[in-house]
């Protein structure tokens, strides 16, 4: 049975897998690109479905592939946590992702905000990581990554033109929390080899 605390934890990591700092920082940098104003709530609906969808499927997807590749449950904990330690490290040196120019509509939202701003690599690596646990119900890693979704999104989608820089900042900042949930992550994946 997972215990509180590692409610907490989980929630932190999908929180700063998702970065809402990541997702504004994005998509004030692509506004000068796109009319936003007008699509607003369909960039959000758009967003949060595809990054939904993505952690949906990684869910679904995680003990199949942890029994296909018969790798230890150490094993792939090291392995995501290495992912978000990656992702965590390009976000404190670039603050953002560096987009191709995105569509004028609400396609905005599947490209760049669903993928992959907010349901990039580190949010499907710590779906993967959580969904693969033997303690842990795909149901709770999909109400701990909900949340964090709906406020990435929101972030993304209504992020203020203009304030790329700041945005940017805070992106960083949220990226070294990331870092050090993906050490303590590395970190237990060793000790469970």
């Amino acid at each position: 049975m997972v215990e509180v605390n590692e409610w907490w934890q989980m929630l932190a990591i999908f929180f700063f897998a998702a970065n809402p700092g990541v997702a504004a920082a994005g998509m004030a940098h692509a506004q000068g690109a796109m009319e936003v104003e007008r699509y607003r709530w369909q960039i959000a609906a758009a967003g949060f479905a595809t990054s939904a969808l993505l952690v949906v499927i990684a869910v679904a997807i995680a003990d199949p592939l942890v029994q296909l590749l018969n790798v230890h449950q150490g094993t792939f904990r090291i392995a995501a946590g290495s992912v978000m330690l990656v992702v965590a490290g390009q976000t404190i040196v670039r603050g953002h992702p560096g987009l191709r120019e995105p569509g004028a509509s609400w396609k905005a939202g599947i490209y760049p905000l669903g993928l992959p701003l907010i349901g990039g690599p580190a949010m499907l690596a710590a779906a993967l990581n959580w969904s693969a646990e033997p303690d842990v119900s795909p149901w709770l890693t999909l109400a701990m990554a909900l949340p964090a979704l709906v406020l990435a999104t929101l972030a993304g989608a209504f992020a203020p033109g203009g304030y790329g820089g700041q945005l940017a900042a805070i992106a960083r900042l949220i990226a070294v929390l990331l870092a050090v949930g993906a050490v303590a992550i590395i970190v237990s994946g060793v000790q469970a080899v």
